[in-house]
């Protein structure tokens, strides 16, 4: 019988001590937000925060928790970085099939409360080997550093990046969800939020063109007819 510190409250968790906290969490506690993916650590849909550092639950023997606090994906947004990163993943119309993602929100969360603003190999490197089959990697990179989505009075930008995720550029389909700001922006303004996003989802250089702008404008009227 082991006792665990799970979202701020104290559970007994009676099997052995060799069984792994995914186990415990899922079937004998019914928190059933951390996720079974592929039973060796290599997924990423079992992570949950161990004293706030994103561990693999399912190669985690309970007996090795201890009286560290284990946060799960129930109760993650109750952190300031947890919150934001949510709100990003909800911004950003991040999820797809949703399986993975609730072991992709904590290991973004775990990343944004020790690096506030992370550069993108900072998000590269806290987010490998955390597996999305749908190939939301791009919205997942963009959704980990939810500094991009908060409002910047310096920047013609401002929280128009908000839902920017479906530019209708770099082949991406136009049947996802599209942002429903550009019919209230300036050309330049548009061309400003299609550079940053980009930039930060594609690593691309490439200038701007009228057709994008264009493409972003007629998509947009569609999307909220």
């Amino acid at each position: 019988m082991v006792s665990l510190n799970i979202n701020d409250t104290t559970r007994t968790v009676d099997e052995t001590d060799d069984m792994p906290l995914l186990c415990g969490l899922r079937d004998i506690v019914r928190l059933t937000g951390t996720r079974f993916g592929c039973g060796i650590a290599q997924g990423g849909a079992c992570t949950v925060h161990l004293d706030g550092v994103a561990v693999r639950s399912c190669v985690l023997p309970v007996a090795a928790v201890g009286n560290r606090q284990i946060t799960t994906m129930e109760a993650v947004g109750t952190a300031e970085a947890g919150r934001k990163v949510q709100q990003a993943w909800r911004a950003l119309d991040v999820v797809q099939c949703r399986y993975c993602q609730s072991g992709q929100v904590m290991a973004a969360a775990a990343l944004i409360a020790s690096n506030p603003n992370p550069s993108d190999p900072d998000i590269d490197a806290a987010m490998a080997g955390n597996i999305c089959r749908c190939g939301t990697h791009n919205r997942i990179r963009a959704a980990s550093n939810p500094a991009v989505l908060e409002p910047n009075p310096t920047s013609t930008i401002n929280v128009t990046l908000h839902g920017a995720q479906a530019l209708v550029i770099n082949g991406l389909p136009a049947a996802y969800p599209m942002p429903k700001f550009s019919n209230v922006l300036t050309d330049q303004q548009v061309t400003d939020v299609l550079t940053v996003v980009r930039s930060r989802w594609n690593n691309a250089s490439t200038a701007v063109s009228a057709s994008d702008v264009a493409k972003l404008r007629e998509a947009t009227v569609h999307a909220v007819r």
